[in-house]
């Protein structure tokens, strides 16, 4: 079932996509691509792949589940692998769980929790510098959605703040959890999930100082996948403006991650279109070649991860048969 709707979700995109952009093939052949930004900006995104697997090992150690450097690579290039090439069926989230679970011998629920607080320090951080810059950006930026216009430093400063603010209260859960027990004290069934949940949440809830290191791999990690973005933009068109693009392809990376198409598919290309005078790209041709490319680049992450799973798992991974 969710399947065909990611499926319908992105024919609604291509629908859109072919209304807005009267493709001139002429325009895509003569694109003349630099190979060297090209392999500049794929390098980028897999040290960006690397630094972001730390971000998630610095919250495992929480729970006392020490992932080697090595190890942690590994369950997120598997992860990359299974949220690419099986988007309608299991994530790789689920996945990164299963076999952290499998060879550490640690709950369920455990290592979920510390999934979505990784998720949520990734998201803080994405937009943490294009906020920061359009507190001194002179140029108005819109997104059109429906026929209305949403100027976007708002819907950024939404996002980040609500973000923050969702982070914060799943690290300091713990009164949450007490009041939530106090409600449902009655039912044995609820108690007992509670107190599955507060359990799990134990070593994750002590404050911020905990995650100090997990924030600092991740902003690092998102400001290498800005710049490898940018170079690969650049080899294809060399007239992107580079604080345009620290402002908006965080933007695009955060809503086209939305599960909603596959890898962002459809929904990405639209959005590079909607903000294509504010990134310099006038030719919505080049627009989709760069979005496309930009999309190459994660599916290579998948790719690496699939050669993981198949090839180098077996001899790295504790407890495969």
């Amino acid at each position: 079932m969710l399947f065909f709707l990611k499926l319908c979700i992105l024919g609604l995109f291509i629908y859109l996509i072919n209304k807005r952009v009267d493709f001139d093939f002429d325009v895509i052949q003569s694109i003349d691509l630099n190979y060297v930004n090209l392999i500049i900006g794929l390098s980028f995104t897999t040290l960006a792949t690397i630094l972001s697997s730390q971000r998630w090992r610095e919250i495992l150690k929480l729970t006392s589940i020490n992932l080697t450097v090595k190890e942690s690579i590994l369950y997120t290039y598997i992860g990359a692998y299974f949220n690419v090439f099986f988007p309608g069926y299991v994530g790789g989230d689920i996945v990164k769980t299963y076999y952290v679970n499998r060879d550490k011998k640690k709950g369920m629920v455990s290592i979920g929790v510390t999934i979505v607080i990784d998720r949520f320090i990734g998201l803080v951080t994405l937009l943490a510098l294009p906020s920061f810059i359009f507190l001194f950006y002179t140029q108005n930026i819109n997104l059109t959605i429906f026929n209305r216009s949403i100027s976007i430093d708002y819907l950024l400063y939404a996002t980040f703040f609500i973000s923050i603010i969702m982070f914060l209260l799943l690290i300091n859960s713990k009164n949450i959890i007490q009041y939530v027990n106090t409600l449902f004290r009655a039912s044995n069934f609820f108690s007992k999930i509670i107190k599955k949940v507060s359990i799990a949440l134990k070593d994750l809830t002590s404050g911020l100082g905990k995650y100090i290191k997990s924030i600092i791999w991740s902003f690092l990690s998102q400001l290498i996948l800005y710049i490898g973005g940018y170079f690969i933009a650049l080899s294809v068109i060399s007239s992107v403006e580079f604080l345009s693009w620290i402002i908006l392809y965080p933007v695009i990376v955060a809503l086209s991650s939305l599960p909603i198409t596959f890898s962002g598919f459809g929904l990405r290309e639209y959005l590079f279109i909607i903000f294509s005078d504010s990134l310099n790209l006038n030719e919505v041709e080049v627009i989709v070649v760069v979005s496309i490319l930009i999309f190459l680049s994660l599916l290579s992450q998948s790719i690496l991860g699939a050669i993981v799973y198949f090839f180098v798992k077996a001899n790295n991974m504790k407890g495969d048969s």
